[in-house]
């Protein structure tokens, strides 16, 4: 039993799951139309999306401030979900790699706060506030930059760089792993594998 307590602690994915199932269960039980608990629910998404936001703000900070000029060489895996039929080769600092991965991570953010705005006032749909103001927390709390910059973690295990991908699906997500390996990046330095 411990094992899968340890698993369930350190994979995003089943957290995720996990908190979903809870919060359904939470839907079916309390009545999320009435006006108060609508008003407390949108006062707390609203609050989150602030916190949320000043908090990507805090950390794009941080990075810039340490401006870690250290390079860091890795070779990206074909991607042919984002239509990326060959690895990339690519060569940058921690503070632009870092400052890239915050962008990235912010711009999922936007597309579950447009997507749960759309279902909300346009659908009037309830329970994607709860939703998103739970899992909103939970993301800040595993997002890898602010673990590093804010939570002051060191950068090693998942956090160290450049940050391996996951995939709820294990190998079979279409994803291969970042190489850094000093025989990949030679080879990669040698052909130039479609530089970023």
């Amino acid at each position: 039993m411990a094992g899968i307590l340890q698993k369930v602690k350190k994979s995003p994915q089943t957290k995720s799951i996990l908190i979903t199932l809870i919060l359904m269960s939470v839907t079916k039980v309390v009545d999320l139309k009435q006006p108060v608990i609508l008003t407390v629910l949108r006062i707390a998404y609203f609050s989150c999306l602030a916190t949320q936001l000043g908090l990507f703000w805090y950390t794009k900070k941080l990075i810039e401030k340490e401006n870690d000029l250290t390079m860091m060489k890795f070779v990206e895996p074909a991607s042919p979900m984002s239509g990326r039929e060959y690895a990339t080769f690519v060569a940058t600092t921690v503070c632009e790699y870092d400052s890239r991965e915050l962008l990235k991570g912010f711009k999922q953010y936007m597309i579950g706060v447009s997507t749960t705005l759309f279902m909300h006032l346009y659908m009037g749909f309830a329970p994607p506030l709860l939703f998103q103001t739970v899992s909103g927390f939970r993301g800040l709390y595993d997002n890898k930059e602010v673990q590093l910059y804010v939570q002051k973690k060191p950068a090693r295990d998942d956090l160290k760089r450049p940050f391996k991908s996951t995939s709820m699906f294990g190998s079979f997500g279409g994803m291969g792993q970042i190489l850094t390996d000093k025989r990949s990046i030679e080879e990669a330095e040698l052909t130039k594998i479609k530089p970023l």
